[in-house]
């Protein structure tokens, strides 16, 4: 009877480090959501590479620049300006401290989003940012409602720390599963995260091609963060072209 109960011993203690890894991953991404969500200012600039090719090589590469700015409660910017060799759209969110605006350079449309409809900015402008508009604005306006990829991330799991700009930084892998509704999963993808391990701010965010597809499609985004800046009030200004 001793060796059913050493074998089951031996299963429990081989599987305790993998259990705590998974725990100490979700309690490292619910210290991340809480970090953005007590933040009374941020900032941040960066660029998305993204990478469209067969299943052996890239054949389309494109860079593109966006930045961002908030400062609680309610004024925001955010821009983004296309890869001038994919031709070179950029597109606008803003808000002053009252309602939500976006303009589009390809529509020159300036469209308003009164009070309470200020996410329908963000889901317009999704698309045609290549989804930088939900990435982090996601977590700055989680409470709010704002639902990005990284809302969708399970799986996590910690894949140990990388030095970046002269500071260390957490990789938490996992799998996106966006899903329509509350059960049909509509694209599902593996993502790494590279956080800031003492601002809990993310880095960078790999995106790679969704699990079953063909071909290549990925991005990585790359930020430059900043938590609680001083950001004056001109930098929520914009006046449409």
């Amino acid at each position: 009877m001793r060796i059913p109960v050493l074998l089951a011993a031996l299963a429990v203690l081989l599987a305790a480090p993998a259990a705590r890894a998974e725990t100490d991953a979700g309690q490292l991404w619910q210290r991340v959501v809480a970090a953005y969500d007590a933040l009374g200012t941020y900032s941040d600039s960066g660029e998305i590479v993204t990478e469209y090719g067969s299943d052996t090589a890239v054949q389309i590469r494109e860079k593109h620049r966006f930045k961002t700015a908030l400062k609680r409660p309610r004024q925001f910017y955010f821009e983004f300006d296309e890869d001038p060799d994919a031709g070179a759209d950029r597109f606008v969110i803003w808000c002053e401290g009252a309602e939500f605006n976006t303009w589009w350079l390809t529509t020159k449309v300036h469209d308003v989003y009164p009070q309470g409809k200020g996410i329908d900015a963000f889901a317009v402008a999704s698309l045609p940012t290549k989804g930088t508009a939900v990435l982090v604005p996601g977590l700055l306006f989680g409470s709010a409602g704002l639902q990005g990829p990284l809302h969708s991330l399970e799986d996590l799991r910690l894949d140990g720390t990388e030095r970046i700009g002269g500071r260390d930084h957490i990789k938490l892998s996992g799998i996106v599963r966006e899903k329509y509704g509350t059960s049909y999963v509509s694209s599902e993808y593996p993502a790494t995260l590279w956080i800031d391990s003492e601002s809990l701010l993310i880095r960078r965010i790999l995106q790679d091609t969704t699990l079953g597809g063909g071909g290549i499609n990925r991005s990585t985004t790359t930020l430059d963060p900043v938590a609680d800046p001083v950001v004056d009030d001109a930098a929520f200004r914009f006046s449409p072209p």
